[in-house]
């Protein structure tokens, strides 16, 4: 468990590196969860579109 205190020790050590590393994996964080709602979206509005013209999924496809 020593690794775990040396690690706590080096991240209070480098304040502004770490805050910069968190800032950064939150946008992409971010980011990728905004990517997986627009595809979902994206895929109901497909759907929705083909049942309101009446097309068939497997000749759309």
């Amino acid at each position: 468990m020593n690794f775990i205190k040396r690690a706590l020790l080096s991240m209070k050590a480098r304040k502004g590196r770490t805050i910069l590393q968190l800032f950064i994996f939150t946008i992409v964080c971010v980011l990728i969860l905004s990517g997986f709602t627009i595809q979902s979206a994206a895929n109901k509005a497909s759907e929705l579109a083909r049942k309101e013209l009446g097309g068939r999924r497997d000749i759309i496809r």
